[in-house]
């Protein structure tokens, strides 16, 4: 029976044609690649491109066609942001608080007496022993005078952010003097900063910078994302063959000093001051780095533009760039083949996030525009700068406000997403400090 049944399987599976599926692999790419759209390129073709690196961006983009053949690579050459802190501090003096020591018999502990006084190899031997256990800081040495120290601990100190073992400045052990004498020792030191003043640069988080995220709309289909998350385009800008881009520029802003008196002895010994990133505007650039146009920021923030959002509309060119300062977004017109970009009015924005800076641990209010329809379902998502998401709240029925809790996020940038009905609406930018 189940030899027929077999049979009877192979003969139906000949008949309908049934047969194994191959497979070939045709490449590997260090990340997700992002389609470049053909009216995005200046041959009308749509490209790949994926940002070199692995997960650690490197500023490179390699490009590939539909057939995914390697076209062309580039590197913009961005800089890492982030923030530093500059030191200034008073360096460390230990000084000796307390000594004490007592010299040792032969008779002490759990030897038996003997006629003659041990010789300087019997000292050493049962000193030795005494090390055994006494974990990585022990250590035996000559000292002056020909003295041996065995030692079972030393003074450690962290400054600079690393730690320092001072091996001349035994804590406790023994010690044997050359007329084979022996002592057993305890000291305490203390740290105090008194010594010279040093400066230095200690670095804080950073991040490979990357062009702005581009989102454009078209009237050719009304209402339709055409693309989402393109960072380069040969001809959405001018027509030639190299790639443009938007990218945010920055200064460095230093904080207020932070003073500290780390030995509590009244005076201060060491200054801290934090130097972070402000967005100061944003600058359209060629791939080799050249700037054909920028624009200024109302004031100097940690915010992010976000997303640029480009509009093509009955054969005009628009793009909308979020000025936090204006707390608004400024919409821009494209010339004709690029001839010239001029600004032609602002919209307020709808999506506000505050406090903003906010501090790890602090709930963050995010005020939201009204719903498009009645019943439309819509979460406020909150993602990485590597696109990860952290949190995703639902917006109840006519919610305009939501509550966030930072307590699961460390310090960095995050991207607030609004969406209805699974599509974007609104972005909005915080700093976790």
């Amino acid at each position: 029976m189940k030899k027929s049944l077999l049979v009877s399987m192979m003969a139906c599976m000949a008949t309908v044609g049934v047969q194994a599926q191959g497979y070939t692999e045709v490449g590997s790419m260090d990340n997700v690649p992002v389609l470049i759209p053909g009216s995005y390129t200046a041959d009308g073709k749509p490209l790949l491109f994926v940002k070199g690196g692995g997960d650690i961006h490197d500023g490179t983009f390699h490009f590939y066609d539909s057939d995914l053949k390697p076209v062309r690579d580039i590197e913009l050459g961005l800089p890492e942001k982030g923030s530093y802190t500059m030191v200034k501090a008073r360096s460390a003096q230990i000084v000796l608080l307390h000594s004490d020591e007592f010299a040792l018999s032969w008779w002490d502990g759990d030897y038996s007496p003997s006629d003659e006084w041990p010789t300087r190899e019997d000292w050493i031997e049962r000193l030795t022993s005494f090390l055994s256990g006494a974990g990585t800081d022990s250590c035996v040495y000559v000292g002056e005078a020909d003295t041996l120290w065995f030692v079972r601990n030393f003074y450690h100190v962290w400054e600079n952010g690393s730690e320092a073992v001072y091996r001349d400045r035994p804590t406790n052990g023994y010690y044997l003097t050359p007329d084979n004498k022996a002592f057993r020792f305890y000291r305490n030191y203390e740290k105090r900063f008194s010594g010279a003043w040093r400066e230095w640069k200690e670095e804080g988080y950073s991040s490979q910078d990357t062009p702005l995220g581009f989102k454009a709309y078209s009237d050719v289909s009304i209402g339709s994302e055409m693309v989402d998350g393109a960072l380069l385009t040969q001809a959405w800008f001018d027509e030639d063959d190299k790639f443009e881009y938007l990218y945010e520029t920055w200064d460095y802003a230093p904080q207020e000093p932070m003073e500290y008196d780390r030995d509590n002895d009244g005076e201060v010994d060491s200054v801290r001051v934090q130097y972070t990133y402000l967005h100061s505007g944003v600058e359209l650039r060629k791939e080799d780095g050249t700037k054909l146009w920028r624009y200024d920021y109302s004031e100097k923030t940690m915010g992010h533009a976000g997303d640029v959002y480009g509009y093509e509309l009955s054969g005009k060119k628009y793009f909308a760039i979020y000025d936090r300062g204006k707390e608004a977004y400024v919409f821009f017109a494209v010339g004709k083949g690029g001839t010239s970009i001029s600004e032609v009015r602002e919209m307020p924005g709808l999506l506000r996030a505050y406090p903003n800076p906010a501090q790890r641990g602090e709930t963050v209010t995010m005020e939201l525009p009204e719903a498009g329809t009645e019943g439309t379902q819509r979460n406020v998502r909150i993602t990485g700068m590597d696109g990860r998401t952290i949190q995703s709240v639902r917006v109840g029925a006519g919610e305009r406000s939501v509550q966030v809790p930072l307590s699961r996020m460390s310090a960095g940038v995050y991207n607030f997403t609004l969406t209805e009905n699974g599509r974007v609406v609104e972005n909005s930018r915080i700093v976790v400090r």
